[in-house]
Order: C-alpha cells, then sequence, then structure tokens
C-alpha cells in the first residue's frame, strides 16, 4: 500500500489535490472514495495498482502522467508498460505518454522511405 500512496502519503496527497471534489479515505488495505470524479479516482488508483503489479516504480511523474492518461480515457498500465526496444546494455525504452505511443505504433504499421 505505500508504494501505491507514495512516501509519507505523498501520492495520495497529489491526488486529493487533483480531484479536490472528491474525499478519499484509507485504512488499512481498503481506499473508500467518494464525490463527483469518485470513478474516475477509482480508475486511477486501478490503474496505478496494476503499474505496481507489472513491477513499475511509482514516482510523482508517473502519478502525474497517469492522472492526465486517466482523465483522457486512456490506460496508463498499458501505455506504460510496453516494451518499445531494449538497448544492448539491456535497459528497456517505454513510451511515457499517450502521443509517443502513437507514434511507435505509426512507425511499426507504416512504410517510411528516405529519399
Amino acid at each position: 500500500m505505500s508504494g501505491l500512496l507514495g512516501e509519507r502519503d505523498e501520492h495520495l496527497r497529489y491526488i486529493e489535490d487533483e480531484f479536490p471534489s472528491c474525499a478519499i479515505h484509507v485504512r488499512g488495505n481498503e481506499i473508500t472514495i467518494s464525490g463527483a470524479d469518485a470513478t474516475l479516482v477509482s480508475k486511477l488508483f486501478e490503474e496505478l495498482t496494476e503499474l505496481l503489479q507489472r513491477g513499475e516504480n511509482l514516482d510523482r511523474s508517473v502519478v502525474i502522467r497517469s492522472i492526465v492518461m486517466v482523465r483522457a480515457n486512456q490506460s496508463p498500465s498499458r501505455i506504460l508498460t510496453e516494451e518499445i526496444l531494449r538497448t544492448s546494455g539491456g535497459r528497456v525504452i517505454r513510451a511515457k505518454t499517450a502521443g509517443q505511443r502513437r507514434y511507435v505504433e505509426a512507425i511499426r504499421d507504416n512504410v517510411v522511405t528516405f529519399g
């Protein structure tokens, strides 16, 4: 749960600031969400949980990108974990935004000719 909420609940506080119309209560391993954006915040926590289960390290930038993606009805757990390529040193390259992901898909799906 600490990975999801951040060190000293910093992710939780940031999410609360981004969704002021929601009340988020954490007790043990249970998160209760109420308010106008409750469905959106619930989806955000589901996506962040999925990212953690896939081995991603949640830092503030990942939480920020995830909020933007969830608001745009996109899936951060799918976009941020898809491996584009692996360097010779073994480092994994991934798209960080939906726009980068669309760009990579366009390159994969279309022939690029230089002349």
